[in-house]
C-alpha cells in the first residue's frame, strides 16, 4: 500500500487536472432508487464487507478535509512568500533612493566646481 503523502498528492493532482469533473461529481444529485432495486435484507455474511466500505468512506472523508486544509495551507503559504518579497522588494528600493540620493548631493556639488575649473583652465 503506498504511503498516505503519495495518495494525497496524486489526489490533489488530480483534483488540480480535473476540477470541472470533481465538481460535477460534487453537485450531481444522489440516485434515486426505482422500484426494481428495492433494498435488500442484509445478510449476515454482508456486514463485515459494509463495515470495511464505512471504513473506506470515513477514510476517504478524511483524506478530503486533509486535501482541503493543505490546499488552504498552500495558499496561505504562497501569500506569505509574496509578502516576504515584497518586503525584500520594499527594503532593496530604499536603499537604492539612499544611493540615488548621495549620487544627487554629490553632483550638486562637484558639477558647478567642475565647469568653473573647466572655464579657469582655458582662461
Amino acid at each position: 500500500m503506498p504511503e498516505p503523502g503519495i495518495l494525497a498528492r496524486r489526489a490533489t493532482q488530480t483534483i488540480i487536472k480535473q476540477p470541472k469533473n470533481v465538481q460535477h461529481v460534487a453537485l450531481a444529485p444522489p440516485p434515486t432508487a426505482r422500484a426494481d432495486q428495492a433494498p435488500k435484507t442484509t445478510n449476515i455474511k454482508d456486514l463485515p464487507k459494509i463495515r470495511e466500505l464505512e471504513k473506506k468512506v470515513n477514510q476517504m472523508e478524511k483524506l478530503g478535509e486533509r486535501l482541503s486544509r493543505l490546499d488552504r495551507e498552500t495558499k496561505e503559504m504562497i501569500e506569505l512568500e509574496f509578502s516576504l518579497v515584497s518586503i525584500h522588494e520594499a527594503r532593496e528600493s530604499v536603499k537604492m533612493s539612499q544611493s540615488m540620493k548621495r549620487l544627487s548631493w554629490i553632483t550638486f556639488i562637484f558639477l558647478p566646481l567642475m565647469f568653473v575649473a573647466v572655464s579657469n583652465a582655458k582662461a
